[in-house]
């Protein structure tokens, strides 16, 4: 448990209360009721009493949660709509632990956005965390990307102050390749502008819009070492590169974006990605292709002239009149694109009238 201002810590507790230990000591044989909860939930609330008057003393402005448990929780929170953007309260734990009681074994779980990896520890995970909301009073957690050193956790606190690190990194990357900023810009701004008409219907949020920019941002640094196959040597240097404020798999998932700019999707590399991020990077990847293919000419383009719409299987992408025949060479692009985007089963369908 840490409480920080700014890049500073002011208090630091660490207590032997992990999901592992307690689900072993009240859940050894996977039942789950709700009297075990209640006899775990008194043992982790003995567990923090030494911690709950100084941290309520000093207080906090937000509370942010980097375990395996808490990401599983607000994974599942999200999943069936018990909260906002799956932020954690005590209201979406209760709702949690009622329906595990009511499952009444851990083999019996089978809730939205549960991993089945994490099944037998989520007992004694989810005891521990309403036990730090109730002690602590926690009003409500939002989530890291992953388990993070305490280094990590101090730059966190910085993206919650709009003073984000990563944002730094890249114009450092950037700079160090000389990419040609006013073209990165011109994707960029497209990559926005696409997101922005499909991010509700995707469910994409603010951090997968972060991704986008910088892929957007570091998609040609590879032209540094060969214009041949640029985009793959793009995303060696952003994966083995040392980018300072990502975690490794933030950093694993944007290079894995910026490989699938052209050509050939990158089918095999998001498959290899973590379940619940292979979705959002795959949608990323597709527009920054489209970003791609209307800055062809590397020139200025005119605002917000393409309209997405959703569809089942795919995207409807919508032009002007006539904008395909006045652009011959787009138009060439845009359907090689749809024929590659059809080989992963997504229908780009385009119409211009």
């Amino acid at each position: 448990f840490i409480i920080g201002e700014g890049f500073t810590g002011l208090r630091r507790e660490s207590l032997e209360m992990g999901c592992v230990s307690f689900s072993q000591r009240f859940f050894a044989d996977g039942k789950i009721s709700k009297s075990r909860f209640m006899i775990a939930s008194i043992t982790a609330g003995s567990r923090l009493r030494s911690i709950q008057r100084p941290y309520r003393n000093i207080g906090w402005v937000e509370a942010v949660g980097a375990s395996g448990t808490i990401r599983c929780v607000a994974n599942i929170v999200k999943e069936n709509e018990w909260s906002d953007d799956g932020v954690i309260t005590l209201k979406s734990i209760n709702k949690l632990m009622d329906e595990m009681a009511e499952a009444g074994h851990v083999d019996k779980l089978e809730i939205a956005g549960l991993n089945s990896e994490r099944a037998s520890v989520l007992p004694g995970g989810v005891v521990v965390l309403k036990a730090a909301f109730e002690r602590l009073k926690i009003d409500r957690m939002i989530v890291s990307d992953g388990a993070l050193r305490e280094g990590l956790l101090y730059d966190l606190l910085g993206r919650i102050q709009h003073d984000d690190e990563r944002d730094r990194t890249v114009e450092s990357l950037a700079k160090r390749y000389q990419v040609d900023t006013a073209h990165a810009q011109r994707i960029e701004t497209m990559a926005t502008q696409l997101f922005e008409q499909v991010s509700e219907e995707w469910k994409l949020e603010q951090s997968h819009l972060d991704c986008l920019k910088w892929a957007a941002k570091l998609h040609e640094i590879g032209l540094a070492i060969s214009h041949n196959s640029f985009h793959k040597h793009s995303s060696y240097l952003i994966d083995n590169s040392v980018l300072s404020g990502f975690s490794r798999e933030d950093q694993h998932i944007l290079a894995t974006v910026v490989l699938g700019q052209r050509r050939k999707f990158p089918k095999k590399e998001i498959k290899k990605l973590p379940d619940e991020v292979q979705k959002s990077s795959k949608r990323l990847t597709i527009l920054l292709r489209l970003a791609m293919v209307f800055n062809r000419g590397r020139t200025e383009t005119e605002d917000t002239f393409v309209k997405l719409k959703v569809k089942k299987k795919g995207l409807r992408l919508r032009l002007p009149n006539a904008w395909l025949a006045e652009h011959p060479l787009t138009k060439s692009d845009l359907f090689h694109e749809a024929d590659y985007l059809e080989e992963i089963g997504f229908k780009l369908k385009i119409k211009d009238s």
